[in-house]
């Protein structure tokens, strides 16, 4: 990644940091999402430079940063016209060069395999599919507690976000993990990824 464009969201008394969160991300995701290739695959990643974890302090901070390996890229973007509306919120930065670092880190969500809610979705389709048993995602979410089961608790910062497609909110964890070199196998819809590492500075 050869270039990025900080967003720094702009305190506000009145809004909450986490409602700017929720707006600013999903905009860029849908940036991200339109910029996408032919190839389906994302070359875009996010990162957040703010971002602590530890016993004292868990946050995203206040930073969203962008990179792609053009200026091209950034500019085809266009940050500018997916934030108007939230440009008393937001200030976006110039596209600038990464200058050189040995530090680089991974952005990733983790999926939980004890998601209480998409197990309840999982088994709502397999009735539906296999019985042809039409069920609530109440009652199924009733069912799997009923069998003991006991969820999964993550408590790393997080941006409420909103599904296109379904409508159902939820809460996307961001881990930050730190990585040996600088790799780029494409992003999620959300700029981040397990697998590929943005520069830190």
């Amino acid at each position: 990644m050869k270039y990025y464009q900080d967003i720094t969201i702009i305190p506000c008394a009145e809004i909450s940091i986490y409602h700017i969160w929720e707006k600013l991300y999903q905009q860029v995701h849908l940036a991200l999402v339109e910029s996408q290739g032919a190839e389906d695959k994302i070359h875009m990643g996010v990162a957040f430079p703010k971002y602590k974890y530890n016993e004292k302090c868990k946050t995203l901070g206040n930073v969203l940063r962008v990179f792609a390996n053009s200026e091209q890229e950034l500019e085809n973007l266009d940050l500018t016209k997916w934030l108007t509306r939230l440009s008393d919120y937001a200030h976006i930065k110039s596209i600038r060069t990464v200058p050189e670092t040995n530090s680089f880190y991974s952005f990733y969500d983790p999926r939980p395999e004890s998601n209480i809610e998409r197990l309840a979705r999982r088994n709502i389709k397999r009735l539906k599919e296999k019985r042809n048993i039409k069920i609530t995602l109440e009652e199924a979410i009733k069912k799997i507690k009923a069998r003991g089961f006991k969820e999964e608790k993550l408590d790393y910062p997080f941006i409420n976000v909103k599904s296109l497609g379904n409508q159902h909110r939820f809460r996307r964890f961001i881990i930050q993990q730190k990585a040996d070199i600088m790799t780029n196998k494409g992003f999620n819809s959300y700029g981040l990824s397990r697998q590929s590492s943005l520069p830190n500075f």
